[in-house]
């Protein structure tokens, strides 16, 4: 533990200041946050951290059920350990290959690829009654969910590259993912009460086709 001290003090001890020109920073205040959300808007950094927010919460918000829903499918608890191993293990080698998904990818066809991915799942689990394909959806759910936020970020960032307050724009993009989960799962688990947990995730998957349609339709129209 010494030695570790001893190597983190001279690790502090030889850190520089970087060279170029200082920032002024500005505190935050009630007009400057005004001014960043503004600038988000603008740049149209809002219109997609929203729809990555719902798209991302609506796979959160139904994956939060898997361990419930597959306990109702008969599946035993003591292999749950092994489904979420399978998915990060799929998770990491995905995680390799972000930057190529991203030079091949546009900014539009990465988030129609994820969101037509998302509502094929969801809408598998809204219909399958095999505990097998139930386990594999849900695997598959997690993995795509995870493995791309890599070159989701990049491709937020090239959006606001110039702006100085880039930690501010994400921070609130995370808030918008945070609002939409708490949403949607609430909404999945009073469908579940009332309905079944499968009707909570069509309705999931249709409201995310009908988000996503219009979505591009108004972007399509505003870019004409």
């Amino acid at each position: 533990a010494v030695l570790v001290d001893i190597v983190g003090l001279l690790v502090t001890a030889s850190f520089v200041v970087p060279p170029g020109s200082r920032a002024e920073i500005q505190e935050i205040g009630v007009t400057n946050f005004r001014g960043v959300l503004k600038e988000g808007w603008k740049s149209g950094f809002f219109k997609y951290a929203v729809f990555t927010a719902v798209m991302g919460g609506a796979v959160t918000a139904v994956s939060s059920f898997k361990d419930v829903y597959q306990a109702l499918m008969g599946i035993p608890i003591i292999y749950f350990g092994v489904f979420l191993g399978i998915s990060r293990v799929l998770v990491a080698l995905l995680l390799l290959v972000n930057q190529k998904i991203k030079d091949f990818l546009t900014l539009h066809q990465f988030l129609l690829a994820r969101v037509v991915l998302a509502v094929a799942l969801i809408s598998v689990l809204a219909f399958a009654s095999s505990p097998y394909t139930v386990v594999v959806v849900f695997i598959l759910l997690a993995t795509f969910n995870w493995s791309v936020g890599a070159a989701e970020k990049h491709y937020l960032l090239d959006l606001v590259r110039e702006s100085r307050s880039k930690a501010m724009l994400f921070s609130v993009e995370n808030q918008i993912n945070s609002i939409v989960v708490a949403m949607l799962a609430y909404g999945i688990g009073v469908a579940a009460v009332e309905t079944g947990y499968r009707t909570g995730f069509a309705v999931i998957a249709v409201a995310l086709s009908i988000f996503t349609v219009g979505f591009f339709l108004l972007s399509f129209m505003r870019n004409r």
